[in-house]
């Protein structure tokens, strides 16, 4: 890499740390149960120094990204920025992986590639790789999951550096390769449930090389080629082993949350995967998710700029394959088969539920393949421009592209930055309430009985919903908070020469509220952000 390309690649990374570290201390705000939950854990590990394999708490969760977790919360201490820090890290790194994926990608089609290079000429611009990873760096949706603690950002890096190596394992037939690819894919499956699916997209790939191998009549032996494969997925499985273990000791927890969402537990699964798809497939330029912790919701995943380019490089992807196919050019399929085969495959744990939809975070993984078709459309535009004007000046048509780009980050700055962080929805989708009490208890000093009634419906945490996972880790697990729910009120007692306070985490409870002045007639009442209750004795 020379010097130019190291200072470009450097740039492009740090702008994409820029997008994910900026205000992550106050953006998003609050601290939802399902991340703080990931910082019980957390808790837990270091007090315990036990680092699971897969946690069972909250429907179920892959440790990897929870135990990475451990280490920011024992530097920096029980706080959403903790937590967030570790997927903002992984985002911006899976942008650095990107660039090497996509070079490697680069160079094994243009050798694989014996005619009909006219067709894929956007590949061969000397531009397109640092435009596609700049577009990741920039992406709202990768930012947006990128500055939340869940699991799911882990995906996309660790598929990732899978393919990588795997493809540097197609082209220099070195078996350490196949091994790294193995470690990588295995270690995705301690991820997110939805990278359980990859090894679709490496049956793929594997049978595209599989034909290719018999198209081309390779010097090396079919056992010599079919062994790397084997070696590919023993590596894999070894990586796997101790959470394999884990959940043949426990299989209850191999589907614990997706069986009740699947497709397959509708009455018509066939019209309810359909109606899936469709909605899945109209998230990038039609209607996005409308979870306001997921997306601006209904927005497209994807910004106004990019959506178009998205949809120009897939029609020009699809054209020049078919093309490719009339010269029977068996290489020329292998882009199709990469991209719409990672695109397909990583949609498919949002088509496959029925719940929530369109899904922006259960698609996340195919994220890294819209990119590169939008890269395909901008490139094709830009070159298509650069052309037909006659712009001869190199300078002058980079920056032309320059000026593309910047309007590309703009849009998507403004997506995340102004439009749904100035959103008052945002708030109460990441219960900032909770935050608000956490920090509350913390000025409480020793001489306070405090009592959290947790008064909703939610999946249970030690008897308790979830609600208050987030008090938990923001109060660094104090033992002298009693967590209580609505049914248990006699639980409260209350000391001579000592303040009792009692926090409502649904504030909006008429019933609980009289029942509460039933027990201490005499009780003070507190309510703004949220509601509590005082008795002075």
């Amino acid at each position: 890499m020379d010097r130019k390309t190291a200072l470009t690649l450097i740039i492009i990374v740090a702008i994409g740390a820029f997008f994910r570290f900026w205000h992550l201390n106050e953006l998003p705000p609050g601290l939802y149960p399902d991340e703080a939950m990931n910082g019980v854990n957390a808790i837990h590990a270091l007090n315990n120094a036990d680092f699971e394999a897969f946690y069972p708490e909250n429907n179920g969760r892959e440790g990897l990204f929870i135990n990475l977790q451990v280490l920011s919360v024992q530097i920096f201490g029980p706080t959403a920025w903790s937590l967030r820090a570790t997927s903002a890290a992984i985002g911006t790194l899976t942008v650095l992986i990107f660039y090497f994926l996509l070079k490697e990608f680069l160079s094994f089609f243009k050798e694989r590639l014996t005619k009909n290079n006219e067709a894929f000429s956007f590949f061969n611009n000397e531009y397109f790789v640092p435009t596609a990873t700049f577009l990741l760096a920039v992406n709202s949706w990768h930012v947006h999951f990128s500055r939340i603690g869940f699991r799911a950002i882990m995906v996309s890096f660790l598929l990732s550096l899978a393919l990588l190596f795997l493809l540097r394992g197609m082209r220099t037939k070195q078996i350490k390769n196949y091994i790294l690819s193995g470690f990588w894919w295995g270690l995705g499956f301690y991820s997110y449930i939805g990278f359980r699916l990859s090894p679709i997209l490496g049956l793929a790939v594997f049978i595209f090389d599989a034909v290719s191998w018999r198209v081309h009549r390779k010097t090396e032996s079919f056992k010599t080629f079919f062994s790397h494969y084997i070696v590919l997925g023993i590596a894999t499985v070894v990586t796997m082993i101790p959470l394999l273990g884990y959940l043949l000791s426990h299989p209850q927890d191999i589907s614990s949350r997706s069986s009740g969402i699947s497709v397959f537990a509708s009455t018509n699964p066939i019209l309810t995967f359909l109606e899936s798809a469709a909605k899945t497939a109209l998230m990038f330029n039609i209607a996005g998710d409308w979870n306001w912790r997921h997306n601006l919701a209904g927005a497209p995943q994807l910004t106004l700029l990019v959506s178009a380019v998205f949809l120009i490089g897939a029609l020009i992807l699809i054209k020049n394959t078919f093309l490719a196919f009339k010269e029977k050019n068996i290489a020329g399929a292998f882009p199709v088969v990469f991209i719409f085969g990672w695109l397909f495959v990583m949609l498919m744990p949002a088509m496959l539920t029925n719940e929530g939809l369109p899904h922006a975070l259960r698609s996340i993984g195919a994220i890294p393949p819209v990119i590169i078709l939008a890269t395909i459309g901008l490139i094709w535009i830009w070159d298509f421009w650069r052309r037909n004007l006659k712009i001869k000046n190199v300078k002058l048509a980079a920056a032309l592209l320059i000026l593309a780009l910047f309007a590309v980050g703009i849009e998507n700055y403004n997506r995340y930055f102004v439009a749904w962080a100035n959103d008052p929805n945002i708030r109460g989708a990441f219960r900032q309430d909770l935050v608000l009490i956490s920090k509350f208890l913390n000025d409480q000093d020793e001489n306070t009985l405090k009592y959290v009634v947790v008064n909703e419906n939610a999946t249970l945490l030690d008897n308790i919903p979830m609600p208050s996972a987030t008090i938990r880790f923001l109060t660094n697990e104090d033992n002298t908070i009693r967590y209580l729910t609505s049914d248990r009120l006699d639980e409260i007692q209350t000391e001579s020469g000592k303040k009792t306070i009692i926090v409502l985490t649904n504030k909006d409870d008429n019933e609980l509220n009289n029942k509460i002045y039933d027990l201490f007639p005499n009780i003070q009442k507190n309510s703004d952000d949220f509601t509590y209750y005082q008795v002075n004795n």
